[in-house]
């Protein structure tokens, strides 16, 4: 897997951070056709670029209340 760290402000990616997916994205039954690990580096790679900041505004309220909540659930 990549080594991205978002950040609050977003980070540029480079063609090698984005050349392991593929160019087409397509569903199956509802779900995006991504493993386990593609799904961990893609996100990564998108909140690398766009920024934590960026995430935090763009939830909607009650996705943040069970954000925080998972993250109080772990200790985080």
């Amino acid at each position: 897997m990549l080594n991205l760290i978002p950040k609050a402000e977003g980070q540029k990616i480079t063609y090698k951070d984005l050349e392991q997916f593929q160019e087409k994205i397509e569903l199956f039954n509802g779900d995006f056709g991504f493993t386990e690990s593609e799904k961990k580096a893609l996100l990564l790679v998108y909140i690398t670029n766009f920024g934590l900041e960026f995430l935090i505004e763009t939830l909607p309220r009650e996705s943040l209340k069970e954000l925080k909540d998972l993250l109080d659930k772990k200790g985080l």
